[in-house]
Order: C-alpha cells, then sequence, then structure tokens
C-alpha cells in the first residue's frame, strides 16, 4: 500500500489536516514520504512552506516537466506542490483521452514508488479530474469525515466515483476506511452519525477506524504559523490521535 488518496467531497473535513499530519507522522517513523497536493486551492503547499516560484502539479499533469524534478524536499516531508492554477486543468483536458491517468503517469514515469515507502495525495473537495487522478493512482483511499449527514453523504458520492472508476479505468483502489475528524464520542449526535457511517461502510464493503481525531485549536494554530505539530507538539492531542490512526493503518495494510 504505497499511494494513499484523502478523500471526500464534502468540504470542511480535515483532508488538508489528515494528509499533513499523517505523513509526518510516518515520516518521523523513519519512512520516507512524499505528500502531493491536488487541490488547487494549494492549503497542504502553503501549509508546510512549499514554493510555487518553481514547478508544481500543473506543469507535471501536462508532460511540462517529470515529477521528479517539481518535487521539493522540506524537514517535514517531500511535497509535489500545487496552486490555483491548477483550477484550469479540468478544462484544458477535456477532449485528451487520457486525463485521468496523468498523475498515475507521472508517478510511474518517474519511478517515484522506488523513492518513498508513502505517497499521500490531497484532494480537493469535488470529484472532478484532480480528484479522480488521485483515485486512479492511489492503491488506497482512506476517508475523513466529521460527524455530519452532508460528510456522510459525500462519502456515498465518493463510492459511485469508485467505482466508475475501477470499472472504466481498469484500476482497483480500496478503500482504507472512514476516520471521523473534530470528534466528539460524547455528543449524541456523533454517536448518531457513527451508527450512520457504519452502515454506509458496511454497504461499502469497508470499515470505520477505531481511532477518532479529536478537534483542537493546536490543528488552526499550526496552519497559520506553518508548524509541524508532530515536531512542536507531539504529546498534543491530535498528534496522539493520528500516530493511532497510523499504527491502525499499517496493522491493517
Amino acid at each position: 500500500m504505497k499511494v494513499i488518496c484523502i478523500a471526500n467531497q464534502k468540504g470542511g473535513v480535515a483532508k488538508t489536516a489528515t494528509t499533513a499530519i499523517l505523513a509526518s507522522v510516518l515520516k518521523q517513523k523513519g519512512n520516507r514520504v512524499l505528500a502531493i497536493d491536488m487541490d488547487p486551492q494549494g492549503s497542504l503547499s502553503k501549509q508546510v512552506g512549499a514554493t510555487t516560484e518553481g514547478h508544481e502539479v500543473y506543469e507535471v499533469l501536462k508532460g511540462n516537466v517529470s515529477a521528479r524534478d517539481a518535487i521539493q524536499h522540506l524537514e517535514r516531508f517531500d511535497i509535489l506542490p500545487t496552486s490555483i492554477i491548477l483550477a484550469g486543468l479540468e478544462a484544458e483536458l477535456m477532449t485528451d483521452v487520457g486525463k485521468y491517468f496523468k498523475l498515475r503517469d507521472a508517478i510511474e514515469e518517474a519511478n517515484l514508488k522506488d523513492d518513498y515507502d508513502y505517497i499521500i495525495i490531497d484532494t480537493p473537495p469535488s470529484l472532478g479530474v484532480p480528484t479522480v487522478n488521485a483515485i486512479v493512482a492511489a492503491d488506497g483511499i482512506l476517508v475523513p469525515t466529521d460527524a455530519d449527514c452532508d460528510s456522510i453523504n459525500g462519502i456515498v458520492q465518493l463510492s459511485d466515483t469508485v467505482r466508475n472508476v475501477k470499472k472504466y479505468c481498469g484500476v482497483n483502489p480500496e478503500i482504507l476506511g472512514i476516520v471521523f475528524t473534530k470528534f466528539d464520542p460524547r455528543q449524541n449526535n456523533s454517536k448518531t452519525m457513527l451508527e450512520l457511517a457504519m452502515r454506509v461502510a458496511d454497504m461499502l464493503h469497508t470499515k470505520v477506524f477505531q481511532t477518532f481525531i479529536r478537534g483542537a485549536v493546536a490543528v488552526r494554530e499550526a496552519k497559520s504559523s506553518s508548524k509541524d505539530l508532530v515536531v512542536s507538539r507531539p504529546d498534543s492531542k491530535v498528534v496522539l490521535d493520528y500516530t493511532s490512526l497510523a499504527n491502525e493503518m499499517l496493522k491493517e495494510v
């Protein structure tokens, strides 16, 4: 399980935070980790202090530069950054029959799976070309959600997209499971949403991870200051939660 896509059509479910902290946790465990930012908002790239003055995902997907030449080697982990220019990709590739395979081909052509133990892909809150590229490239899909009906409905819509990707693109990514973020198990609504998520997981032949990610002000503070929580606050509850999630995932894999 080398390439893991973090996806949910619903925004605000901590996809970027999950990508950043999980990648950092895996790096601290001694793994070689590459994060790929496929969200045109570029939140992950900004959060980790990547620059967009050099090459980025857009140029890689257009075939103008090798993925290896666009990677930035940061202390936290390596990243293939992006910016708002990626938003125009869908229109530019409209008639390209291979538009959904661009990222997978770029990873393979640069032999990135030989260089990294894990490649973690952040995706936008939509099911357009960038997200489908991430799904096609992935071995597994991790689905963050919060305790909200719209977020869980987003999982069902994502599963429809994954099913179509498997059918028409000839790939077979596995839905690794659903992970609750910003979760407070003491709230009645959280318990109700957990039960709903478990029913959705059964329908999708996957599971809800036992690890819950608790809400934490530290995540917002780290985002605004570009700090690596795993290094600066290793004992914070959110880092401990993501470490537990990583351990649970690695045990399964």
